[in-house]
């Protein structure tokens, strides 16, 4: 996989950002909802298989194939245990204001697991990814269904997947500028041979194009200046023809 993947980028928002999070405001609502068996609470969605999510921690700690060590209760859960959390013990983890509407707050409880039953769909690529990047679409709407689930706990981390959301959309703007130039740039001889300096001008597009704000730029300038040479120039380095010099 390339080092900048849709993969690698759902990792980190999901598996590090927003799993953290939940967990941080899971465990402080938990406490101050059940301060004398907190612990035992959150082991209750899971009664039927917590003796083997038990073993499983700690046989990779014990075989070496984890260094860290366990906080609590909660550090045995990862990202697919958390729709049953949320289920179970909603109302503590979401509270409502005062005076809520009830029907309001069972569309509010539905919309809710419906984000963490979809990043719960999605987790298993995370840990087994294929030769082939994670598709936009599918990317997006977790990382999306993450910071709207993370807006709801009131967590400052949702904007760290904000910035990822962005990131998302700036390699896919990357891909899509290197796609469309295939088959379109004409023989060198044509435009400009044995191109040099324009760094300045060079520098300026290539930040152009990681802005997903500034669709479109324009080249100007009279007649004879190289506008055209530049152009091309920056179009071989995006696609990858020539490697990048001052």
């Amino acid at each position: 996989m390339p080092p900048l993947s849709n993969y690698g980028i759902c990792y980190e928002a999901i598996q590090r950002v927003y799993r953290n999070a939940v967990l941080n405001a899971v465990r402080i609502r938990l406490q101050a909802a059940y301060p004398d068996d907190w612990e035992a609470r959150a082991k209750v969605p899971f009664k039927k298989q917590w003796a083997e999510l038990e073993a499983s921690a700690h046989e990779r700690r014990t075989t070496g194939e984890l260094g860290t060590s366990l906080r609590d209760t909660l550090d045995y859960l990862g990202v697919n245990h958390f729709y049953n959390l949320f289920e179970k013990y909603f109302d503590i983890i979401f509270p409502a204001p005062s005076g809520a509407d009830l029907d309001v707050r069972q569309q509010e409880r539905q919309v809710v697991l419906s984000w963490a039953k979809g990043i719960k769909g999605l987790r298993d690529p995370l840990s087994h990814p294929s030769e082939e990047d994670l598709p936009l679409n599918d990317a997006f709407r977790m990382l999306d269904d993450g910071r709207r689930l993370l807006l709801k706990l009131d967590s400052e981390a949702a904007t760290e997947l904000d910035t990822l959301l962005l990131r998302l959309l700036e390699i896919d703007s990357q891909a899509m500028s290197r796609r469309s130039l295939e088959g379109y740039l004409p023989a060198e001889e044509h435009v400009a041979t044995g191109f040099v300096g324009r760094a300045g001008e060079l520098t300026a597009l290539s930040k152009w194009l990681t802005n997903p704000r500034a669709p479109r730029w324009a080249l100007m300038g009279d007649g004879g200046k190289g506008k055209s040479a530049i152009a091309y120039e920056f179009g071989c380095r995006v696609k990858g023809e020539r490697s990048r010099r001052s």
